[in-house]
């Protein structure tokens, strides 16, 4: 049987999950996105046991965000002594491994014909950042067929996986007429020109690439709501048959939004109502996220004469709030996050479903959703933003929390909910009746009234 395995390579940490249609999902090991040079072999490890070295290469998704004209394929890291395209290709490698491994454990594979394998990447739809998007593609596919082949040389040993590099550099040099053979980003984004260029099939393992904020916010749309999918519906009060979710991803690198919209078409010729799951142009991504505040609390303390190393302030950002949650720089990274979604607010192109209850619901997803101010910040600037568009709905425009997600029997918080929403909505097998709209909510009004 078919199944989706949905793939979150972030800046920070990375993380999977593997759904099949009727069960429950499945989420692997939270991995740490560092890399290292350990002898002869690239490492990595969870994020329970990671490590401070000196050849530990962190946010390689950073350094592809800020500056994506860096060399990818050529120029080894001096402390990898690896290509960063090959750093990248070495860490999906991981991921692959560990999900297959932890599936073939439960009688499961995602190597059967015609499973699904989604890789998330942030809004990189810009002129200044299609190249990094560009490089990544690159990377995964490489990564994928080098799996595929079983020529990766990879070796798990208890919280790490281990690839050796020369043999890492044979696999990639090996399949890169492969990747140079690949459709290149145009410039400038279009719908189409992405569609072509984010999805193939490899021996019959279909992969594509989907937006961060879209997976992001899918769970949440569907949250209460699968029986739609899973059943025939033919009663469906009209209170519930709109449903606008404007997501908010704020990762590590990268702050990425996205609106979708879950409708129902009228009753067909057997009486039976069909969902229409729509998703709108999402915002570029604002390289301001999670990693910019953990800078600052890092060195708020080390100011403070506190011996604390950037692994300690991270965690003391998710688990010590009272540490840092009143300096003036928590205002400043809220408000600069907040006027960004605020903009893309101002800017949706919904006439047919935003305008009218019930209302807008916004969901705040990754590593710092738990940060309060910045919740509220974007909130409020949501709700400025469609009162000043005319929309007097923005007043009941709320936030919402995840539930279960279909993991009733695990033990997670909101806020690990909440960082693994991306992995988990890539993984969703309805996920492919998601569609774009990409000139918005206004040619299509006699469709979705």
């Amino acid at each position: 049987m078919t199944g989706h395995l949905g793939i979150d390579w972030g800046t920070h940490s990375s993380k999977w999950a593997f759904q099949r249609p009727g069960m429950n999902p499945i989420v692997g090991t939270i991995w740490d996105s560092a890399v290292s040079r350990v002898g002869a072999d690239l490492v990595m490890h969870t994020m329970e046991r990671h490590h401070q070295d000196p050849s530990r290469e962190v946010a390689l998704k950073r350094k592809l965000i800020q500056d994506p004209d860096q060399s990818f394929w050529e120029g080894d890291r001096p402390k990898l002594g690896v290509t960063l395209g090959e750093s990248v290709v070495s860490s999906i490698l991981c991921l692959l491994d560990d999900a297959e491994k932890e599936l073939k454990r439960r009688g499961l594979s995602f190597r059967s014909q015609g499973s699904v394998v989604r890789f998330s990447h942030p809004n990189w739809i810009s002129s200044e950042n299609v190249r990094a998007l560009n490089c990544f593609r690159d990377a995964v596919v490489a990564a994928l067929a080098i799996f595929i082949e079983g020529a990766g040389s990879i070796e798990k040993d208890g919280s790490r996986f281990k690839v050796p590099a020369s043999a890492l550099r044979d696999a990639v040099h090996r399949h890169k007429a492969l990747v140079d053979g690949l459709p290149k980003f145009p410039e400038h984004y279009g719908h189409k020109d992405y569609h072509r260029c984010t999805r193939g099939n490899m021996k019959g393992i279909e992969w594509e690439f989907v937006f961060e904020s879209c997976a992001a916010g899918f769970p949440y749309l569907l949250q209460h709501d699968r029986e739609l999918f899973e059943e025939s519906i033919r009663k469906f009060p009209a209170t519930r048959r709109v449903r606008k979710v404007l997501v908010v991803d704020v990762g590590a690198g990268s702050t990425d939004a996205g609106y979708l919209v879950r409708t129902v078409r009228p009753r067909d010729h057997q009486g039976i109502m069909h969902p229409l799951l729509i998703w709108l142009p999402a915002a570029d991504a604002l390289e301001l996220a999670g990693r910019w505040l953990t800078d600052r609390i890092y060195a708020d303390l080390k100011q403070q004469g506190r011996r604390v190393t950037a692994d300690e302030a991270e965690e003391a950002k998710l688990s010590r709030q009272s540490l840092w949650l009143t300096k003036p720089y928590v205002e400043e990274w809220s408000c600069r996050i907040a006027a960004h979604i605020g903009h893309y607010a101002k800017s949706l192109r919904d006439d047919v479903c935003l305008p009218s209850k019930p209302e807008l619901e916004v969901v705040v997803t990754g590593g710092s959703s738990a940060v309060n101010p910045m919740r509220d910040a974007v909130l409020a600037q949501v709700q400025r933003s469609l009162v000043e568009r005319g929309l007097p709905i923005g007043r009941s425009t709320k936030l919402i929390e995840p539930e279960s997600f279909g993991l009733e029997e695990s033990s997670y918080q909101r806020v690990h909910l909440a960082q693994l929403a991306v992995c988990l909505g890539a993984s969703d097998p309805f996920l492919s009746e998601l569609k774009a709209y990409p000139q918005g909510l206004v040619a299509v009004s006699s469709i979705v009234r």
